[in-house]
């Protein structure tokens, strides 16, 4: 199992740059009702995606400098953490909330291929990531805490929802 975690990777410009565009019009969010899981029912959240999952290297985006923002972003955490950065496949900010119904969302893997993931808070809130082992079982939890990163391999893994106010993760896999 391969796990970092780490809270002290962005540069002030770095910080700025997310604040800025969480806090303007520049990021548009759309509602979604699953995860990467097809029959997922019930689980609400809002997300804006940089760079789509669907196919590596064939990505449809409308803002190269957002893309390029985070691309940015990732490579800080790579680089200061000896993480192998080849190939991005997806970028994606997610916002979850309380929905008065479920409590967390399913456990789940992002991508059928080999990749590596990094959850980025980008807010200070409830809603633990659990990162599970082959069997599935939780063995590793993380609390939101902004910038603070967690990074691991292609894992079973889910989050808890927000008793109130929201959650907002940048979610980036790669290999």
């Amino acid at each position: 199992m391969f796990y970092v975690e780490d809270d002290n990777f962005l540069s002030d410009n770095q910080k700025s740059y997310l604040n800025e565009s969480l806090n303007s019009e520049k990021m548009s969010f759309k509602l979604s009702t699953s995860t990467v899981l097809p029959n997922d029912k019930g689980f609400h959240f809002v997300n804006h995606i940089l760079l789509s999952k669907d196919r590596p290297r064939n990505f449809h985006t409308q803002n190269q400098e957002e893309v390029n923002q985070f691309v940015d972003i990732l490579k800080s955490f790579c680089t200061k953490n000896n993480v192998p950065l080849n190939n991005v496949f997806r970028i994606g900010v997610n916002v979850t909330f309380n929905n008065g119904f479920i409590t967390k969302c399913p456990n789940h893997i992002d991508h059928d291929y080999d990749h590596k993931q990094v959850i980025l808070y980008l807010n200070d809130a409830e809603g633990d990531t659990v990162i599970c082992d082959d069997n599935k079982k939780p063995v590793i939890v993380s609390s939101p805490q902004k910038y603070k990163a967690i990074c691991f391999d292609k894992q079973y893994h889910y989050h808890y929802f927000p008793h109130y106010g929201i959650r907002i993760v940048a979610v980036f896999t790669f290999n």
